[in-house]
């Protein structure tokens, strides 16, 4: 018997492209004899950290993250906050996004099919990687700690999604990595979160 999967998609994340990835996942896994497999997709990485924690709380093991590294890490302070021993949780890297370092360091495929195939293997073989997860702590700002993997965006880098990951730029996100691939948004981004700057440190002067 297969084991209960739970797909978690920012719709916010990656190219036009990318963004045809999500109505495959399940038809993809129903292929391989996976049944039980249940897509959430979702705007925001606020949303996705909700869900994650919620499913966890309802008990779920195997969660997959379709998006790019700052949806991963929003299903990852999820599951924190759900509470409780997480030895048994697995977390799967689906890349879907403009930045998804992570998936490419752990050797995920870009394409949708080999993916797919990448999970079921590793859910049938219980083949998993290790994670550290960091927790970062601050006396200023709202949050008072933060849990992440890979990189938690410290100063600019922490920034650039405040340009990049909301509803009204997913467009000219999806156009800008159809013509550039992953690294458009994300030096447009940069770009434009360094002038933003920029611009504050003159008027602060």
């Amino acid at each position: 018997m297969n084991p209960p999967i739970q797909i978690i998609a920012t719709t916010i994340s990656g190219s036009i492209r990318d963004w045809g990835k999500v109505k495959q996942i399940v038809p993809l896994f129903q292929q391989h004899g996976m049944q039980d497999v249940t897509l959430h997709a979702l705007d925001s990485h606020r949303e996705a950290r909700a869900r994650a924690c919620d499913l966890r709380r309802q008990g779920a093991r195997i969660l997959i993250s379709a998006g790019g590294s700052g949806t991963f890490n929003a299903v990852v302070e999820g599951c924190h906050d759900a509470g409780g021993d997480l030895s048994d949780l697995r977390l799967g890297f689906l890349r879907k996004g403009s930045a998804d370092l992570i998936g490419k360091v752990l050797g995920m495929p870009d394409e949708i099919e080999p993916a797919i195939s990448v999970f079921v293997r590793s859910i049938r073989e219980n083949r998993v990687v290790p994670c550290d997860v960091i927790q970062a702590s601050s006396e200023r700002g709202e949050r008072s700690s933060r849990r992440f993997v890979g990189y938690g965006g410290a100063e600019i880098f922490g920034e650039i999604p405040r340009v990049t990951e909301n509803r009204f730029m997913k467009y000219y996100k999806g156009l800008l990595s159809q013509f550039f691939g992953d690294l458009g948004p994300f030096f447009v981004g940069t770009s434009l979160t360094i002038l933003k700057r920029s611009v504050r440190m003159q008027l602060c002067t």
